[in-house]
């Protein structure tokens, strides 16, 4: 049996949903619960159509203790962070040390911290004119976009390259690596 995965996702989850496909089929990692702090968020459908708990969580609402809870709850080996955009508390991060995982859409360290997320990224690297991005993949720590990188993958960007066509690329990454990263953390990790 494979670990037990929390899918943590505000937006409308596209990389939860690869997650949750891949997971039918791997012997590695199942999810067994979404949880989103967004009461209409599009990761909602996802999870009903994989009949898998969901969980929506007032954020300012819940205490790190009532988030642990959760977790134990539905006894959950990772925590994966797929567009979620919110910080985690201290108390959640020490309970599953090393055990949360986190997509960023930026070659980490840049790039990355309190506000930047998606699009607000990829303007930041058109701005600077950056000849390459990327994707991290990360364990989350107490600070936004700071734990330790699990992999990163790059592209190139080229001069005709607007905001439009960097987010193009990095989704393209996303798709191609995020899943079989996360699948090889569960694997590797007792």
């Amino acid at each position: 049996m494979g670990k037990r995965m929390a899918i943590f996702a505000s937006g409308g989850g596209s990389n939860a949903r690869r997650l949750m496909l891949h997971g039918c089929r791997s012997n590695f990692y199942e999810v067994a619960l979404v949880v989103t702090d967004q009461p209409s968020s599009g990761v909602q459908n996802h999870a009903k159509d994989f009949s898998i708990p969901l969980v929506v969580v007032r954020w300012k609402e819940t205490s790190s203790t009532g988030l642990i809870d959760i977790m134990r709850e539905h006894k959950i080996d990772f925590i994966v962070l797929a567009g979620f955009l919110r910080l985690i508390p201290q108390e959640v991060v020490d309970a599953f040390y090393q055990r949360i995982i986190n997509l960023h859409p930026s070659l980490l360290p840049k790039y990355g911290g309190r506000g930047m997320y998606g699009r607000n990224v990829h303007q930041a690297v058109y701005n600077a004119q950056e000849k390459q991005t990327g994707i991290t993949i990360h364990y989350v720590s107490e600070e936004y976009d700071a734990g330790a990188v699990i992999a990163q993958f790059i592209v190139d960007i080229s001069p005709d390259d607007d905001v439009n066509g960097i987010e193009s690329k990095v989704r393209s990454l996303e798709s191609q690596h995020f899943v079989n990263t996360v699948e090889d953390v569960c694997k590797n990790t007792p």
